[in-house]
């Protein structure tokens, strides 16, 4: 069952997040400059149709397909090296940030969210916090361009309790 909006029952949630789930965190709260498509389509649009119209580049394309044999190495080793440096960078952070891999714990109330790691405490009410991201069994609730509490569905013991704690962010986050 949702809570109404007058429930003030607290939310408890807890647990851990894997190597996966960690990546999903990572890419969700990351900002649109470096997501992959903004990368792909910059080097497709620099790279294949800078100063070219559509007809010349389909023309070219189909009669003469070697024209773009060096356009289309550049773009490959480019998105492999882009890539490759991202996966580095989450392997890294992974790695190196042990209070990724602590267990996490706390409580959704009807002010406030609680979030508690190994090393901390935080309090932020509602109104500190800017948008969410659901992803369906993730819930991020973001408080700056790319910082936010991270919420898996295995966070929470019971569905009940993950309902409640969905309606609870979307009637608060960004009102």
């Amino acid at each position: 069952m949702v809570e109404s909006i007058g429930d003030t029952g607290d939310i408890a949630f807890g647990g851990a997040v894997d190597k996966a789930q960690f990546g999903r965190v990572q890419r969700a709260l990351a900002p649109w400059l470096f997501k992959p498509w903004v990368v792909i389509v910059a080097l497709a649009y620099s790279n294949f149709f800078a100063g070219r119209s559509w007809e010349a580049v389909l023309s070219a394309f189909v009669h003469r397909p070697q024209v773009f044999l060096g356009d289309a190495i550049f773009f490959a080793v480019v998105s492999l090296l882009y890539f490759g440096i991202v996966e580095m960078g989450r392997r890294g952070a992974w790695k190196a940030n042990e209070k990724m891999q602590s267990r996490i714990q706390g409580v959704v109330r009807e002010g406030e969210i609680e979030w508690q790691g190994n090393y901390t405490t935080t309090r932020f009410p509602w109104p500190m916090f800017k948008r969410v991201r659901d992803l369906g069994d993730l819930v991020i609730v973001k408080y700056s361009w790319n910082c936010g509490f991270y919420f898996p569905r295995h966070f929470f013991g019971s569905e009940d309790d993950w309902a409640r704690f969905k309606a609870r962010v979307a009637a608060n986050v960004g009102k």
